[in-house]
């Protein structure tokens, strides 16, 4: 059973583009392996990000909460002083009726 000439470059050819196929599948795993790593290092800059974030709306919700502190002092403040304003002018008033 010789082969023939035909047979012979079929083969040869069969053999070089399996070879191809499995440098390319070697590039191919070596491609997912870096993508691999690649989203490995981005999950662990996400969940950073997404710790920082949250520590940022937790510190925003308590600037919020003593802001809105400050807000109600400064209000009862205000009513404070519009008090003791009026007390002041209903001394003087009182002075000047029935002191002068």
């Amino acid at each position: 059973m010789e082969q023939t000439q035909e047979e012979i470059t079929y083969l040869e050819t069969r053999t070089h583009d399996v070879e191809q196929v499995e440098k390319q599948l070697s590039e191919l795993h070596g491609l997912f392996t870096q993508i691999s790593m690649m989203v490995h290092e981005h999950q662990l800059m996400i969940e950073r990000i997404d710790s920082h974030a949250d520590t940022a709306l937790m510190n925003l919700e308590k600037g919020r909460l003593e802001v809105q502190k400050y807000h109600q002092s400064v209000t009862s403040n205000k009513n404070l002083m519009i008090k003791v304003f009026l007390t002041f002018v209903l001394f003087f008033a009182f002075y000047v009726v029935f002191l002068l």
